[in-house]
């Protein structure tokens, strides 16, 4: 279960999730939200957006994904072998 997270870097509150970043106005504006489990409804067919809630039901809204991730319409398993292709170019590099 996703927790709403604040770096030591100053990042304002977001929620990782496969491995992008998710926020919206209401987290990034609720510091209070730090450590907090939240329950996240998610479109299996296009991860560019999910619904965040707390854990008494109350709604966050929706959450955006972060970057490139938030442009083109992508599912799970597209996702993961982007990610894993990047990790190995990133492998090879070094």
């Amino acid at each position: 279960m996703p927790r709403a997270r604040l770096p030591a870097t100053g990042v304002r509150p977001h929620i990782n999730l496969y491995g992008v970043r998710y926020t919206n106005h209401v987290l990034a504006m609720s510091a209070h939200l730090i450590g907090q489990h939240l329950l996240i409804y998610m479109n299996a067919v296009d991860l560019r957006s999910v619904r965040a809630f707390l854990a008494d039901g109350m709604e966050l809204g929706v959450l955006e994904a972060q970057g490139a991730w938030r442009v083109v319409p992508h599912n799970l398993k597209l996702r993961q072998q982007i990610l894993g292709q990047s990790g190995a170019r990133a492998a090879t590099q070094r």
